[in-house]
């Protein structure tokens, strides 16, 4: 005879008990979660994962870039946010390499052109991203830092972006992952 075949177990206690066995077995699936990324057909294993929303972005990936020990790799439509540019500088002095690739076109904004001339006046290596097709752009949005971390979301390092706006971030602790989201860096060129 099995569990639910047991006659002192009455109605509500056997829906009670069915429904503790779904949870269970859903929270197992979370659990066991992995990324799967069809580009190469790999799966990562999961990660560690971190929120923020809003005005909660800016010191979260502050906090982040702050531990950063060796690298900085930042795919970025727009960087103006005079905050996030002090960190990133500051990161370079304590030895970090930092990389930003962004998209050309936002340098026409006086913002972002002060922001790149700042950065890499301090030692952040700016690459643009041009377009030859007038509609595309370097809409990418992720940091990875140390090849063990990415952050990654709708937010933009702007100042619209950490005051104003809905934003999300997101920050995955997964080395694995994080291959992944750098050799995608890599493959950012001009179009």
């Amino acid at each position: 005879m099995n569990y639910f075949d047991n006659p002192n177990l009455k109605g509500s206690k056997r829906r009670n008990v069915a429904l503790i066995l779904v949870v269970l077995g859903i929270s197992a699936g979370f659990l066991a979660f992995r990324w799967d990324n069809p580009a190469d057909g790999q799966s990562t294993p999961a990660a560690a994962v971190r929120s923020a929303f809003n005005k909660d972005c800016e010191p979260l990936l502050i906090r982040e870039v702050n531990g950063a020990t060796n690298e900085i790799l930042v795919a970025i439509y727009s960087l103006t946010r005079r905050n996030i540019n002090a960190a990133l500088v500051g990161a370079v002095k304590r030895g970090v390499r930092v990389t930003v690739k962004y998209d050309a076109r936002q340098e026409d904004l006086e913002a972002m052109a002060d922001s790149i001339t700042y950065l890499r006046k301090h030692g952040v290596k700016c690459l643009p991203i041009k377009f030859a097709d007038e509609h595309g752009s370097m809409h990418n949005k992720f940091m990875v830092i140390d090849r063990k971390c990415i952050l990654t979301g709708s937010y933009n390092y702007t100042v619209p972006a950490s005051t104003i706006n809905y934003e999300n971030l997101v920050v995955l602790e997964s080395p694995k992952t994080a291959e992944v989201f750098a050799g995608e860096f890599e493959k950012i060129k001009d179009k």
